[in-house]
C-alpha cells in the first residue's frame, strides 16, 4: 500500500505523518528514507531552519562517523541540540554553513532561547565541571569486564547442559544476563569516537 502523503500528525495537525511509519517491513532505513523526502534538507544537514553541508567534518566528529554519515538528507535539530551540551560544536556549524531552507520544520520542538530545554541545558552544564573525570575508564572496564565473563561464560554454559539439566539452565540464564549487559554498554559507544566496543552491541542479534 502506498504511503499517504497528505496524512497528518494526530497530535500535531499542522505536521506531516511520517510517510513510512506504516510501511512494513518497519525499520531504520524505510524511517530515514521518509525524513529525507519530508525534512527539506536538499540531501545537506538540516538545523532549525539552515542547511549545512557536514561532508569535510564526517571524520573529524568527535561522536562518531557514522551518525553523521546515516543522517544525511535529514533534520538533526534534534540530535544537535540533545547531543551538544558545551556551546563548541555551535561554533563549528558557519564554516558548513550552505543557505537557508524556505520548508517550515516537520518537528513539534522549538529549541527557544527561554524555553523549557534550553533553560534545562543551561542548569545541566552548570553541573558538568563536579562530574568525575574518570567515568569513562569506568565505562570501558565494565564493559571489557562483560565480554571477558561472555567468553568464559559461553563454553561453560555448554559444558554445563552435559552434566546436568540445572546446571545448564542456571549457566545460560548467567550469561544471557552478562550478554545483555554488554549489548546495553555497547550501546553507549554509539555516542564516543568510534572503537571497537561499540560493535559489541552486535553479539546481541542485531546490526550496528
Amino acid at each position: 500500500m502506498a504511503p499517504d502523503t497528505e496524512r497528518r500528525q494526530i497530535s500535531f495537525p499542522q505536521l506531516e505523518y511520517p510517510i513510512f511509519r506504516d510501511v512494513t517491513p518497519k525499520s531504520a532505513h524505510n524511517w530515514l528514507k521518509g525524513k529525507r523526502e519530508q525534512d527539506g534538507a536538499e540531501d545537506l544537514w538540516r538545523i532549525h531552519d539552515n542547511l549545512y553541508d557536514l561532508t569535510d567534518f564526517v571524520s573529524a566528529h568527535p561522536g562518531g562517523s557514522y551518525w553523521i554519515s546515516a543522517t544525511k538528507g535529514t533534520d538533526i535539530t534534534e540530535a544537535f541540540e540533545t547531543h551538544h551540551l558545551k556551546g563548541v560544536a555551535e561554533t563549528l556549524l558557519p564554516k558548513y554553513f550552505i543557505k537557508k531552507t524556505t520548508k517550515p520544520r516537520n518537528q513539534p520542538f522549538t529549541f527557544k532561547e527561554d524555553g523549557f530545554y534550553k533553560t534545562l541545558k543551561l542548569k545541566v552544564m552548570a553541573q558538568l565541571p563536579d562530574v568525575p573525570k574518570d567515568l569513562r575508564k569506568k565505562s570501558d572496564f565494565v564493559t571489557d569486564s562483560l565480554l571477558l565473563a561472555l567468553i568464559v561464560l559461553s563454553p561453560l554454559s555448554c559444558w554445563g547442559w552435559s552434566e546436568s539439566i540445572l546446571l545448564g539452565a542456571s549457566l545460560t540464564v548467567l550469561n544471557s544476563f552478562v550478554l545483555s549487559s554488554l549489548v546495553t554498554c555497547a550501546h553507549n559507544y554509539f555516542h564516543r569516537s568510534d572503537s571497537w566496543r561499540m560493535y559489541l552491541f552486535n553479539l546481541g542479534g542485531m546490526s550496528y
